[in-house]
């Protein structure tokens, strides 16, 4: 479906965006009610289902086909192999479970409706593109309004006062990935002149307020990234005021970290050590780590033993060591190549790109994703694909992508034109 409006959202379209829904509903306040568990992914296996049949067209398989001269493709595929090399042939004695094989399926069903599906139908049509936005824009929107409510008027199961912003979260962290999508979507949509002044600035107030009252430091790392790139591409002088300020957080979060100077420094630095020790444990757990279940289990057994003694914590919260201690350094390679190189082969086809609105949808993609990267330094749920955020950063991904492949396929066009 190209160069035409939608009016109505397919059942495709429907499926996906309630499983996006599902995902943020999984990681809330509530799912305790109906006892659903964030890494349950018998809920994604049903989606799944239900997507296929809904979308299952075989011609659409039989032209579903990567063009391996392309690095972003092959970085991609050579990835997507080693991750399951790692947990299904090195690892697996270790990995051979139901949660080891529902992870991995998930992978590859988020890649094929997000970074694949969805994304294509954003790129192609504008009108969808926005609508998508919208969403996420008033669900940022009333996420605030319900923080700042519980933060001045709400008490938690305790019945102690909220002492910070949490949201439909449970935790003032999660929440904080919420205006790290805020910002720039906001930023957009007034770039565009979809949103006034007065909105705009309303707006601006409530996410900032409430982003600063998650205190969390990692949150403000990501959103002021995002602010730093749109920045970047529209105000030298704001870029240099933002880039100060993203120095001086990211620098008081390290030097806080290094120095032990609270009791959540010392956890988080107790738990990049253990990371590193499983890492570095051998050869093989280096090159190819424990594999996609068994790392955080291994991670939850062996962190005492590095005087760390939180509960309900498996993983290093650094999306690096995370993925390092699943799938290995020899599988991080061509991840990073892969996010590295999609990132700036967009930012240089914006630079060529005559449609405004469909340059700054890069900018917002870009601005986003490195955002999230930023943050993920001191989290690790971009890939960790029962988070609602590693679903969204697909989506934005697969946008710029599809941006690259138009542009790619135009020229191509002009070329044969030309010469042919």
């Amino acid at each position: 479906m190209t160069h035409k409006e939608i009016h109505t959202f397919t059942i495709e379209h429907k499926i996906v965006f309630f499983y996006l829904i599902f995902r943020v509903f999984a990681v809330s306040i509530y799912p305790s009610i109906l006892d659903i568990k964030a890494d349950s992914y018998l809920f994604d296996l049903v989606f799944l289902y239900f997507f296929l049949i809904a979308n299952f067209h075989p011609y659409k398989f039989l032209n579903l086909r990567f063009n391996v001269k392309n690095y972003t493709e092959k970085f991609l595929i050579i990835t997507i192999f080693f991750v399951i090399f790692s947990t299904f042939y090195i690892n697996i004695e270790n990995n051979l479970n139901i949660q080891a094989i529902g992870r991995v399926t998930i992978y590859l069903f988020q890649f094929y409706i997000l970074y694949f599906f969805l994304a294509k139908e954003l790129n192609d049509d504008k009108n969808l593109f926005e609508k998508f936005l919208n969403g996420i824009l008033i669900f940022c929107t009333i996420s605030s309004i319900f923080s700042l409510l519980s933060l001045h008027f709400g008490y938690n199961s305790e019945g102690r006062k909220f002492v910070s912003s949490v949201g439909f979260f449970l935790s003032p962290n999660t929440t904080s990935f919420v205006y790290t999508f805020a910002f720039p979507i906001l930023s957009y949509k007034y770039l565009i002149r979809k949103i006034s002044l007065l909105p705009f600035i309303l707006l601006l107030v409530l996410f900032l307020y409430c982003l600063l009252f998650t205190y969390s430091r990692a949150g403000f790392v990501g959103c002021l990234t995002t602010i730093l790139i749109l920045t970047f591409f529209h105000s030298k002088r704001y870029f240099i005021i933002t880039l100060a300020l993203l120095i001086i957080t990211t620098s008081s979060l390290f030097l806080d970290i290094l120095l032990l100077k609270s009791d959540s420094s010392l956890s988080r630095s107790l738990l990049t050590l253990t990371a590193v020790g499983l890492i570095t444990h051998d050869v093989n757990t280096l090159l190819w780590g424990y594999g996609t279940s068994y790392a955080t289990k291994i991670f939850e057994d062996q962190k005492s033993l590095y005087g760390n003694f939180e509960l309900n914590v498996s993983t290093p919260h650094n999306f690096i060591l995370l993925f390092i201690l699943q799938y290995g350094i020899i599988t991080l390679l061509p991840f990073l190549f892969f996010l590295i190189n999609l990132i700036f082969r967009g930012i240089r086809i914006r630079s060529i790109i005559n449609d405004d609105q469909r340059k700054k949808g890069i900018e917002l993609s870009v601005s986003i994703i490195l955002g999230l990267i930023a943050q993920n330094l001191f989290e690790d749920v971009f890939v960790m694909p029962e988070f609602p955020v590693m679903p969204l950063v697909l989506v934005f991904l697969g946008y710029l992508y599809y941006n690259l492949v138009k542009k790619s396929t135009k020229n191509l066009k002009l070329f044969k034109t030309s010469y042919g």
